[in-house]
């Protein structure tokens, strides 16, 4: 049902929608990684990699997965996104990880998730009550674009590894978005049966 708004009509996102942007977004990461580095960085947005980031990290303290920092800068780190020029640096750095080694001779597909870590990418329980004052508004945002999205899990054949995409169409507002918004990745991680 489309609603309108003060900018433009929005529709919500259902169910098939998200089933059907999983199913696009495998063949979208195909073509950009086969296309090169530039057409694969194309495909984040960097203000929500930034923010989803951040709460990852924070919900990776309250699950004991990998740190990959001391867990004391982790705990002391403000609820605040991670600077969208950092993520790029970042995701162009990883192509070489997470693109060709990952698509290897293309036909990708979905598949399930192996990994625990990865299963629980775009799920964010409630969070524990020391801490819920201050993270809640970025949890709160984070589920909000995860309403217009989800998460698919790829594997292609000659590539490397699976990995998990977690994906959003933007923008998105009380779940629902325009109809011609663009479906954009928010973050990777290699699907491993071991956190990364």
């Amino acid at each position: 049902m489309a609603t309108r708004g003060a900018s433009a009509a929005t529709v919500a996102y259902t169910p098939s929608q998200r089933a059907s942007d999983a199913t696009a977004m495998v063949a979208t990461y195909e073509r950009a990684v086969l296309a090169g580095r530039d057409a694969y960085v194309a495909l984040f947005d960097f203000e929500w990699v930034g923010a989803y980031e951040r709460l990852l990290q924070r919900y990776d303290l309250y699950r004991g997965d990998w740190l990959g920092e001391s867990e004391d800068a982790r705990r002391d780190a403000p609820p605040e996104p991670l600077s969208a020029e950092r993520e790029r640096t970042n995701v162009t750095r990883l192509f070489d990880a997470m693109g060709a080694p990952i698509v290897g001779t293309g036909h990708c597909r979905a598949t399930a998730a192996r990994g625990e870590y990865v299963r629980r990418l775009a799920t964010f329980e409630p969070l524990p009550a020391d801490d819920r004052a201050r993270w809640q508004p970025l949890r709160s945002r984070i589920l909000g674009v995860l309403a217009c999205g989800g998460l698919v899990v790829m594997r292609c054949d000659g590539g490397r590894d699976r990995i998990g995409i977690v994906f959003a169409r933007l923008p998105c507002r009380n779940g629902a978005t325009p109809p011609a918004a663009p479906v954009r990745v928010i973050t990777v991680y290699v699907d491993t049966d071991a956190p990364p």
